[in-house]
């Protein structure tokens, strides 16, 4: 499946999925300079019977393990593969980043083809922009250098 989530601009896109034996696309873009990261939610999923138990990030549905590779693609570079990670379920805890990158186009793929496919996985992330708070000090240093070297020119 493609899904096309357009531009981020200062909002948190969240997407919750479900991979069988197939792949999910996922585009995105950043049109600002900046970072964004590309994190697991957790606190999602509750799968138990009695609803007791609180499971999330990349988990198992059913009793079969599930392992699927999330692949971070550079759409503006003929969908290379910028970075890619193996995960089998199930990811209650631990460290949430998957990805992160700067300003341009993207996709992140969620492939559960391979190794294990016969179980279903479903995944929680969200595509967040990073605040860069040294932007405007280096914006504002950038400045102040083209002022001294204009009134170096004087």
């Amino acid at each position: 499946m493609a899904f096309d989530l357009g531009m981020v601009g200062s909002d948190v896109l969240e997407v919750y999925g479900r991979v069988v034996n197939a792949v999910d696309n996922f585009a995105f873009g950043f049109s600002t300079t900046g970072a964004f990261s590309i994190d697991f939610i957790f606190g999602g999923y509750d799968l138990a019977a009695g609803g007791s138990e609180l499971l999330s990030g990349f988990v198992v549905e059913g009793a079969d393990a599930k392992t699927a590779t999330f692949r971070l693609l550079d759409a503006d570079d003929g969908f290379s593969v910028v970075e890619e990670i193996d995960f089998t379920t199930d990811l209650t805890g631990g460290p949430s980043g998957i990805f992160s990158g700067g300003a341009g186009s993207y996709v992140i793929q969620v492939d559960g083809s391979g190794v294990n496919a016969g179980g279903i996985g479903l995944y929680d992330i969200r595509v967040s922009q990073v605040p860069l708070p040294a932007s405007s000090l280096l914006l504002i240093a950038g400045v102040a250098g083209l002022a001294a070297v204009r009134r170096r020119q004087r």
